[in-house]
């Protein structure tokens, strides 16, 4: 029983690697017969002047591709805080990044109405560890 289990399983194997390359191979055939019966008498000439030259093999266009330079575009920080945002409101459907940059807009709002100048002192109100403080900055 367990000899016909494994040839079984070698034999699943095998078909399962065999009929993509199968497969591969008659889509190919099936290509070119099609592309060979749509081309004209000229097309051939200019095909074979084509020809004369090397072709690449998968290994140099390979080295080819690996050889390129690398491009990366530069990106400011907000851009790709804004992108990044965008993305994740896409994927989501909600902005999830909402209520904490609405936060900050209000703590940023609430220290511009709280300045407060005190001879050379310069006062306003931060949140910080979770404790709204006044602190004051004098400039020498």
């Amino acid at each position: 029983m367990l000899k016909i289990l494994k040839r079984l399983l070698i034999l699943t194997c095998v078909l399962a690697l065999a009929i993509p390359l199968y497969a591969q191979n008659k889509t190919a055939d099936n290509s070119q017969l099609a592309t060979e019966a749509e081309k004209t008498s000229e097309e051939t000439l200019s095909e074979t002047a084509q020809t004369s030259k090397p072709e690449k093999t998968a290994i140099s266009r390979f080295l080819d591709f690996i050889n390129k330079k690398a491009y990366a575009a530069k990106i400011d920080k907000k851009e790709e805080k804004r992108i990044l945002r965008e993305k994740w409101k896409e994927l989501l459907n909600i902005d999830i990044f909402y209520p904490y940059f609405k936060a900050k807009e209000v703590e940023d709002w609430i220290s511009d109405k709280t300045k407060v100048e005190f001879f050379n002192f310069r006062g306003r109100a931060k949140f910080e560890d979770g404790r709204f403080k006044y602190t004051f900055k004098l400039k020498f």
